[in-house]
């Protein structure tokens, strides 16, 4: 298995990894995710992740087959007078297929966008992962993160 930058010809598998991953979101908050339609809806979103100094796609390779992926991008705060001036990657979408989870492949894939971070100065790595995903959470936290904010939502009728 390699780790190597996404290109355009990878959107595809990339967006059946993408499927995957929302497809799980639609089942677990079926109000806020949209179910995934085996298609290339989410390829615009992928696309802005490259091509662009500040951001990058990485993706976990066996054989000729794509088997993860994560997008990220760099963050810098500043001009907002009550934040510290800060340069952090956020991590926007990391997946790996369901058959190939619990091989360290994500913890590969979040090593190496750390190095991409490294030419940037990042002093941080930020990521959002929703309540439901405790695998998820249980995941981050055996790497080190943290808690930053706490999200809250609040259906009106």
């Amino acid at each position: 298995m390699i780790i190597r930058k996404a290109y355009e010809d990878d959107l595809n598998s990339i967006c059946a990894l993408s499927n995957e991953i929302y497809g799980n979101h639609f089942k677990s908050m079926p109000d806020n995710f949209l179910e995934p339609k085996d298609d290339n809806r989410d390829a615009a979103y992928w696309q802005c992740f490259m091509n662009v100094d500040d951001a990058i796609i990485l993706v976990a390779q066996e054989k000729e087959k794509i088997i993860g992926a994560v997008c990220a991008k760099i963050v810098i705060t500043k001009g907002i007078p009550f934040l510290a001036e800060k340069t952090r990657l956020y991590i926007g979408t990391i997946v790996v297929t369901d058959k190939h989870q619990r091989r360290g492949i994500a913890s590969l894939l979040m090593s190496h966008v750390e190095e991409f971070s490294e030419k940037f100065n990042a002093t941080e790595v930020l990521l959002e992962v929703m309540s439901f995903n405790q695998d998820a959470i249980d995941f981050y936290r055996a790497l080190g993160f943290d808690d930053f904010s706490t999200k809250l939502v609040k259906k009106l009728s």
